[in-house]
């Protein structure tokens, strides 16, 4: 059998002897030079080629955040969220549980979904310029996404769609071109109407007498509270206002003298005003109540010079605005939003990009603040309609409840990002203990209470049924990351959400980070998200989990390794501390390559901790090295440790080092300063092979 799949995979084992050829052997002689043996050839590993011609690969889920999001819309009327990506993922959200996904058939970035309010199907827009008519629903009736039909918009470069827009009889969808007109199409992609919304059109019905070129479609927005207007916002600060139900033309708003090209649109909830957003940073609101005379004033929030192009706006309320950009260059550094209610103003510093942004309404009680009337009644005293701001960026979404000036978050059931500090060591358990289930549900709520403070616990997007009954088992991630922080995930569900974190950067003495910019005498402008791919101190890196019962090993980059133990109430924790040299001191000097890669120092042997898992017992490798390996038998008391130096055996009761075994050798380290050397040359018993888990201890005292 191992032959049969050597030989099926075109591979074979450096030590297979070659075929030995029928003929008798040549004695050499004097005059006859002996044949050197010919260099075995090199057999290469099996290709992803190879693999994918014998196997099927196919994707059964996906978890967390979608990789490079690109759109995001929401469906008011299934109460239903969809995300697009820039490798063509589609997904959507609905209740907690609620999730599905699709690939379209090439890898294109998503530019804009719509969802269609007669039927239960969507319609995306992608990059090439083709249309996808996708359904929710199979020849069944189940919950899928399908693809119904395919249509490629015709035309060249000036038919490049830009944006798109549904009629308000849902009978067709209206799309807007670069060459700056907008075309009427069926929703079953059939056919496009003779009768176009262009620029020329409506100059021509109206008695324009403008020779102006608008440039490309770049808006459609529908009127909220009169479906039948629709308005067109054109590149160069040109707007026209269609009766999208007759095709004709209302009216047409000149471009502002002074104000830079025309970014986007958003109509105030009432229907009788709109604001536009331009490059220059500037906000025009025009009240076009009496179309017979607009009026239009334009507004910067901040003082300055050159400011940042404002890309999305919306206009929630009467004295409600955000829009991302718009501040001065000078005064934050990379992307944000601004945030106006009245004369308040916050903005928010991201840590990415902004794809696209929503405001939901929802009904709000005094029950959702944990109020309750005199009598203890569980009837609300009243409901009022609050804001939640969904923001998606490049690496995270974010929820944020409209309230200033705090602007708290709320919590969401999915949409999270394990990668805010890249992934550096991951392990899976299932069926942890009950007790240690429990210790993570109660723990990680009090932690999220303190970080999710909105005042509306209610998430709002409830479309969709769960179909799947909740899991029995207590399936547990553990993910260590870059920044030293210990993540714990509950994957019964797709939603994979996390359930308790633990930093542990906070007990360690860091070296100072030169990257963080200094605090701003701003005190409207504070930051906001989880993503950040830098690492202060590399010797924080996680390289190694281990859970054994309750019991917690974390190993580190700079060869430190932490012994947590359960905790549900805020204690002071009093850390031992043991120092485990691998091998002599003259050896270590010899190892030693940088001054500033020294073992890193707790702050203090005794720390205030937060219900969860508390630090106990701290093991410092020297020389500080990656620990590769951990092992614990808790019924003896023992945890080992391993690394690329050796290994330790540690008492965990009595806080003694029992051994430590050294794999290093000598005459190798040159190479090693150099960090040249490969893990192969190390001797002793370990052999350089230790990796995560590969280290067992016995069951029994003889072991010693």
């Amino acid at each position: 059998m191992i032959s049969w799949l050597r030989h099926a995979f075109g591979g074979g084992s450096h030590s297979d002897p070659p075929p030995i050829p029928d003929r008798a052997p040549v004695k050499p002689t004097a005059a006859t030079p002996v044949a050197k043996p010919a260099p075995e050839k090199r057999v290469d590993t099996p290709t992803t080629e190879n693999i994918q011609d014998r196997f099927i690969l196919k994707k059964q889920c996906s978890h967390g955040f979608p990789l490079a999001p690109s759109c995001m819309t929401f469906d008011n009327f299934r109460k239903l969220l969809f995300i697009g990506t820039a490798t063509g993922e589609l997904r959507v959200y609905g209740r907690p549980g609620v999730e599905m996904s699709q690939l379209h058939d090439e890898v294109t970035r998503v530019v804009q979904i719509l969802p269609l309010d007669t039927e239960p199907s969507v319609i995306t827009l992608c990059s090439d310029n083709v249309l996808y008519k996708w359904s929710m629903l199979d020849e069944q009736g189940n919950p899928q996404l399908q693809v119904q039909r395919v249509y490629q918009f015709p035309g060249g470069l000036a038919k490049a769609i830009t944006v798109m827009a549904l009629c308000p009889t849902g009978e067709c969808i209206f799309v807007g071109t670069l060459g700056g007109v907008t075309y009427p199409l069926d929703i079953s992609f059939d056919g496009m109407s003779p009768e176009v919304l262009s620029w020329a059109r409506a100059r021509h019905i109206l008695g324009y007498e403008g020779e102006e070129v608008p440039g490309e479609v770049r808006a459609l927005e529908i009127n909220p509270t009169s479906p039948e207007q629709l308005l067109v916002g054109y590149e160069h600060g040109y707007l026209e206002l269609w009766d999208s139900l007759k095709w004709l033309p209302l009216h047409i708003f000149s471009a502002v003298e002074g104000v830079g090209d025309f970014t986007g649109a958003s109509w105030h909830p009432t229907g009788h005003s709109f604001c536009t957003c331009h490059v220059d940073g500037t906000i025009a609101f025009w009240d076009c109540t009496d179309l017979n005379q607009p009026t239009v004033e334009t507004k910067k929030h901040y003082e300055g010079e050159h400011f940042q192009e404002i890309h999305h706006v919306l206009w929630p309320g009467d004295n409600m605005l955000v829009f991302s950009g718009g501040i001065p260059v000078d005064m934050v550094d990379g992307d944000n939003i601004t945030v106006v209610d009245g004369q308040d103003v916050v903005t928010l510093q991201l840590t990415s990009a902004v794809r696209a942004m929503h405001v939901l309404e929802v009904a709000q009680s005094d029950m959702d603040s944990g109020m309750v009337d005199a009598a203890g009644s569980a009837e609300p005293l009243s409901t009022t309609m609050g804001k939640i701001l969904l923001l998606l960026l490049e690496h995270e979404a974010l929820f944020i409840e409209l309230r200033l000036p705090d602007l708290p978050q709320l919590k969401p059931p999915y949409l999270y990002s394990v990668h805010n500090s890249p992934v550096k060591a991951v392990d899976l358990y299932n069926k942890v203990q009950p007790d240690v289930w429990a210790l993570l549900q109660t723990t990680g709520a009090l932690q999220n209470n303190s970080f999710y403070r909105a005042s509306n616990k209610v998430w709002p997007i409830d479309g969709g049924k769960l179909l799947i009954k909740e899991a029995t088992s207590y399936d547990v991630l553990i993910t260590g990351h870059e920044d030293g922080s210990i993540k714990f995930w509950d994957i019964r569900s797709v939603s994979m959400c996390p359930m308790l974190a633990i930093c542990s950067s906070e007990y360690f003495e860091q070296f100072e980070d030169i990257r963080s910019p200094s605090p701003t005498p701003q005190q409207i402008i504070r930051s906001i998200g989880l993503w950040d791919p830098r690492a202060d101190d590399d010797r924080l890196i996680v390289t190694c989990i281990r859970l054994v019962g309750s019991q917690l090993l974390v190993g580190f980059q700079g060869g430190q390794s932490l012994m947590f133990k359960p905790n549900n109430q805020s204690a002071t924790c009093s850390v031992a501390i043991i120092d485990a040299p691998l091998m002599s001191a003259e050896d270590q000097r010899k190892t030693a390559r940088r001054k500033w890669e020294g073992p890193i120092m707790l702050k203090s042997d005794k720390m205030d901790c937060s219900p969860g898992y508390q630090p106990e017992l701290l093991v410092q490798l020297m020389p500080p090295s990656q620990v590769t390996a951990l092992a614990s038998a808790p019924e003896l008391n023992l945890i080992a440790i391993g690394s690329n130096y050796g290994f330790a055996l540690i008492d965990s009761v009595q806080n003694q080092l029992i051994m430590a075994h050294s794999t290093f050798d000598a005459s190798k380290a040159s190479a090693l300063a150099r960090g040249t050397c490969s893990h192969h040359w190390l001797g002793g018993t370990c052999s350089g092979q230790l990796g995560p888990g590969s280290l067992e201890l016995g069951h029994s005292p003889s072991f010693f």
